[in-house]
């Protein structure tokens, strides 16, 4: 069964609007990584089925795409610089992600603290690092 360039544009387009339901739900439940894993190893072995051992290969590369803009590619952790000769490694407490954008950081001089407002960018929560 020869797909063609149609078939082939067609799958590319239900694949994206399925990534983009996923991303918006991906951002309100944490547990949907799971569902997308099992979504797109059930791509491959139906490409394969379908198309083939090179069509499964081709799903597979393409799957790795998927996943790799879907989860963000990345270090395990956020650095941020407390001062000038100590850095930070900052995660989000709730689901374990490194992907933070750091929103604001303060430093105390009493205190002698530096204080970082970090978002997750997985799961949205906001959370308040003391370094």
């Amino acid at each position: 069964m020869d797909l063609g360039i149609i078939g082939i544009i067609i799958a590319i387009v239900i694949v994206v609007i399925i990534v983009i339901s996923l991303r918006a739900l991906r951002e309100k439940y944490v547990w949907m990584d799971g569902v997308v894993a099992f979504i797109m190893i059930g791509a491959v072995i139906a490409g394969w089925i379908i198309g083939g051992f090179w069509m499964g290969v081709a799903t597979f590369i393409g799957s790795l795409l998927v996943i790799g803009l879907l989860f963000g590619l990345g270090n395990d952790y956020t650095e941020v610089r407390i001062d000038v000769h100590t850095t930070a490694k900052i995660k989000c407490p709730q689901c374990n992600y490194g992907g933070m954008d750091i929103i604001s950081s303060r430093y105390d001089s009493e205190q002698k603290v530096t204080s970082i407002d970090a978002k997750c960018k997985r799961c949205g929560k906001v959370t308040n690092f003391i370094g």
